[in-house]
């Protein structure tokens, strides 16, 4: 009798079933492990330039606790404002005029000073100076860092929304539907 040694060609066929099966299964749950950190880093710089924008509340609490653009020119507008007259003025002139908000994201990430007037009434203003960094800088034209799904949808953007020249907010564009069945351009 002869001994038999190797593989047989059904032996073959039969591995590569099943490693065809593993894959198949294993892909769409990778694709969904995949978009579900795409979803949560984009979330997480949405909030990161939100809260450097305009410093979120905690809804449970009157204290700010990120100091953000808007935060601070408010602070420093009412430290330096002596009167309550110019200070209420002043208030309402950051939320109409939108002089609260920074007019470019570098405002944001600069770490040179640079000084803004803001009226406190009656033809009088305050010169507000800036003088620090609210979120850290990224190496992008426009000071964001790259859109999370940019590498599978070279459309979606980011949306800087302005309000009087300022932007007041910032959101994606093109992102499509999330896990959760909601719009990521909603978010």
């Amino acid at each position: 009798e002869r001994q038999r040694s190797g593989v047989t060609l059904v032996e073959i066929l039969i591995v590569t079933v099943v490693i065809t099966l593993m894959a198949a299964v294993s892909f769409p749950v990778y694709k969904i492990i995949q978009q579900r950190e795409k979803e949560k880093r984009l979330k997480k710089i949405l909030n990161e330039v939100r809260s450097a924008i305009g410093c979120r509340k905690s809804a449970l609490s009157n204290r700010d606790f990120v100091d953000g653009y808007r935060t601070f020119v408010r602070n420093y507008g009412l430290t330096h404002i002596n009167d309550q007259a110019s200070r209420t003025y002043f208030l309402r002139a950051i939320n109409r005029d939108g002089y609260g908000y920074p007019g470019t994201i570098g405002s944001l990430t600069s770490p040179t000073m640079f000084s803004f007037e803001a009226p406190i009434g009656d033809g009088a203003s305050i010169t507000i100076v800036i003088n620090r960094k609210f979120m850290r800088p990224r190496n992008t034209a426009d000071g964001l860092p790259p859109h999370p799904f940019q590498s599978w949808n070279p459309n979606v953007a980011w949306i800087k929304v302005l309000k009087n020249g300022h932007i007041i907010d910032i959101k994606s564009e093109g992102a499509g539907m999330a896990l959760d069945g909601s719009l990521t351009d909603d978010w």
